[in-house]
């Protein structure tokens, strides 16, 4: 944590890597989000860094985000996703469209900074304001309750309605929520007595 520079507030997250020799150095920032995660629905990463100069040796930034179930056993992550940033100015990284799998109860970022094993390698640079939100507009619930009534995910899709409905309760789609609502239980039940 330093209070040298900050994107907003009086505080960053500040990271040097600094190579002894040919040894590498490499780095994490780990943030957990908790509980309010809705499955279905789209979520954006989003953070501002902001490179003090340029990297040496080898030197990578990347983050990673991990989906976890009830019981904390990982269910999908993304993979190491590199990403660049400019030199001695606040740039906002944005990562869109990251669905979240079904049965989800946390997220995990981490974001990852490492050299190579060349001597002299190094990097310095500054995160701050890291975001992950749900695109919940009513436009966003209507498209996610729609494609999960296609992939026939109705537990999903009524969750989804329940919370448009408790939302969005003067939209003019109301009504069709609530007609969907009725045939995506009719759905459920014939699915549920088919078993």
């Amino acid at each position: 944590r330093s209070g040298s520079d900050a994107h907003t507030g009086s505080n960053s997250v500040y990271i040097n890597l600094q190579n002894e020799g040919k040894k590498p150095s490499e780095a994490h920032i780990i943030k957990t989000i908790d509980g309010k995660l809705l499955s279905g629905l789209n979520y954006e990463l989003s953070f501002f860094v902001k490179q003090v100069k340029p990297g040496t040796g080898g030197y990578i930034q990347q983050y990673f985000v991990e989906w976890f179930d009830e019981n904390e056993q990982k269910v999908q992550g993304t993979g190491f996703k590199q990403f660049s940033s400019k030199i001695g100015e606040w740039e906002r990284i944005v990562v869109p469209g990251l669905d979240i799998p079904e049965n989800v109860r946390s997220v995990k970022l981490l974001f990852r900074f490492v050299t190579g094993a060349i001597e002299g390698g190094g990097g310095e640079v500054f995160i701050d304001d890291v975001k992950f939100i749900a695109d919940d507009s009513s436009e966003a619930l209507v498209a996610s309750i729609e494609d999960k009534v296609e992939q026939a995910q109705f537990d999903v899709a009524l969750n989804l309605i329940e919370i448009f409905l408790k939302r969005y309760s003067e939209d003019p789609k109301v009504d069709e929520m609530k007609s969907l609502k009725d045939r995506v239980n009719k759905f459920q039940q014939l699915e549920d007595s088919s078993e």
